[in-house]
C-alpha cells in the first residue's frame, strides 16, 4: 500500500511540502458516501461542473448521481483511479477505516499529491489513525479532528 499527506490537527493543516492548484480543484473528483448530507454535497457538485465518480453501498442513490452525470464505482479504490481530490462523507469510524485503509481502499490506489477530505462524523482517535496513515503516503490529508 503507498500513502498519502499531512496531518490536521485541532482542524489546521500541517503541510509537509504539498501543494493543491486549481487544475487539481478542476479535475475529477472522487466521493465516496452519499447518504443524506452527501447526496446533496455530490450533487451540488455536479450542478457546479465537476466531474465525479461516486461510491455508495445504496445502488438507488448512485443510479439517481449518474443520471446527473456522475461515473459510477464499483469499490473505493476505483473511486479514487485518477482522482485527485476525493470527499468522503460516511456515517461512523469503522466505515472511514475500511474505506481509506480497507483491502478495496481509496490509499491503496490514491496518487501522490492527492487531496483527501474527510467529512464524516467519527472520533478524533480514528480521525488521526487515518491522518497518520495518510501522511505517510505523500497524500494531502483533511481531518476534522475538535478538541
Amino acid at each position: 500500500m503507498k500513502t498519502c499527506g499531512p496531518l490536521v490537527r485541532s482542524a489546521q493543516v500541517v503541510n509537509r511540502g504539498f501543494s493543491t492548484t486549481s487544475a487539481a480543484l478542476n479535475s475529477e473528483v472522487g466521493f465516496i458516501g452519499l447518504g443524506n448530507m452527501g447526496a446533496h454535497m455530490a450533487r451540488n457538485l455536479i450542478k457546479k461542473g465537476h466531474k465525479l465518480s461516486v461510491y455508495d453501498l445504496n445502488p438507488a442513490v448512485v443510479d439517481s448521481l449518474v443520471s446527473l452525470g456522475a461515473k459510477k464505482a464499483s469499490r473505493p479504490a476505483e473511486v479514487a483511479n485518477g482522482a485527485k481530490v476525493i470527499i468522503t462523507m460516511l456515517p461512523s469510524s469503522p466505515h472511514v477505516k475500511e474505506v481509506y485503509l480497507g483491502k478495496d481502499g481509496i490509499l491503496g490506489v490514491a496518487d501522490k499529491g492527492t487531496l483527501l477530505i474527510d467529512s464524516s462524523t467519527i472520533d478524533p482517535g480514528s480521525a488521526r489513525e487515518v491522518a497518520e496513515v495518510t501522511s505517510s503516503l505523500l497524500c494531502l490529508a483533511c481531518f476534522m479532528i475538535v478538541r
